[in-house]
């Protein structure tokens, strides 16, 4: 793959606090790579292998990204299955238009002003309305697959379905419980432990699950051998 001879990482993502450095390191290569075609193709390996990183932690950094509203991510399916094809990455906002409009000085406006602060406000309530709607949603999907059935949505529930949702896309998480689902009501896999949602939703546990850990590959029956490698699970031990 050919590398672009600079990369952009404009103000608003190096000052980004909700961004890990990795993730902004992540965006500028974005941008390199972006040069070429418009767009970016490299998968995660590509990245995870030119920045001696798991998968899992790459896959961290372009949800981050993506939810932050930096890029734009796409993904083709094998018809009829879920095996991925190809994704493409594109920067939502061009970094170097972006960074030219900031530069020009502006005269002050207190009618819009005044407006930029209400939409702040409104912006806020429908950021906080739909993590609430996710966290329901998460909370609903985990009830449907009938694993252990909750009478209600707890706020330690809510704590940590938001911990995940800091650094996982509601896709993944949702994706990441039906892949629990299979594992543990299937016979073709030899881990059978029921978490409460609460305990899936830990890092270290949900992490195992998701479509980057190959859970439907790494749990499935390869003889006794594999099967006596079952950890033991602690239920004192907390990750969020």
């Amino acid at each position: 793959m050919k590398k672009s001879y600079y990369a952009i990482i404009p103000a608003n993502v190096r000052y980004d606090k909700r961004l890990t450095d990795g993730a902004k390191l992540l965006y500028g290569e974005i941008t390199a790579l972006c040069n070429q075609e418009g767009y970016c193709w490299a998968s995660n390996s590509y990245f995870a292998e030119l920045y001696q990183v798991s998968n899992v932690t790459i896959s961290k950094w372009v949800n981050q990204l993506a939810r932050k509203g930096y890029i734009d991510t796409k993904i083709n399916y094998k018809e009829g299955t879920k095996q991925i094809l190809n994704r493409y990455i594109r920067i939502v906002n061009d970094p170097i238009k972006e960074n030219f409009n900031t530069s020009q000085r502006k005269v002050n406006d207190p009618i819009k002003e005044n407006f930029k602060d209400n939409n702040t406000v409104n912006n806020t309530s429908n950021n906080t309305s739909n993590k609430d709607i996710h966290v329901r949603e998460i909370f609903d999907h985990y009830l449907s697959k009938k694993i252990v059935q909750h009478r209600k949505l707890t706020n330690a529930m809510r704590t940590a379905i938001n911990a995940r949702l800091r650094d996982y896309s509601l896709d993944d998480l949702k994706k990441a419980i039906d892949n629990y689902d299979q594992v543990i009501k299937s016979d073709d896999y030899w881990f059978t432990h029921k978490y409460p949602l609460i305990d899936l939703m830990r890092e270290k546990d949900i992490t195992r699950f998701l479509d980057e850990s190959d859970p439907l590959n790494n749990f499935r029956k390869k003889g006794q051998a594999q099967q006596s490698s079952n950890f033991e699970y602690d239920p004192n031990v907390d990750s969020f």
